[in-house]
């Protein structure tokens, strides 16, 4: 039997997507404008890289973190001696 993903690793990974969208939003604003200049989009996507890069490793880690254990207890209980 497989085991199934972790519902709390997918949360965490889901708010991790969620994050980047909404930091990375500005940049999308400056494309529905047409009048952007070169140098304010580089900034507006290194201002949200900047801003993201710690929250995004965090909540992306955690979930690793949680399915890495959930499958230490599967392995566990489902051990065939």
């Amino acid at each position: 039997m497989r085991k199934p993903i972790n519902k709390w690793a997918i949360a965490f990974w889901v708010a991790a997507s969620a994050y980047v969208l909404g930091v990375a939003e500005p940049v999308f604003e400056v494309f529905r404008d047409h009048s952007f200049d070169l140098g304010i989009l580089f900034a507006l996507l290194y201002g949200a890289f900047r801003q993201s890069i710690f929250a995004t490793g965090m909540l992306a880690g955690l979930g690793i973190l949680i399915e890495l254990v959930d499958q230490i207890r599967w392995d566990a209980l489902h051990r065939k001696l």
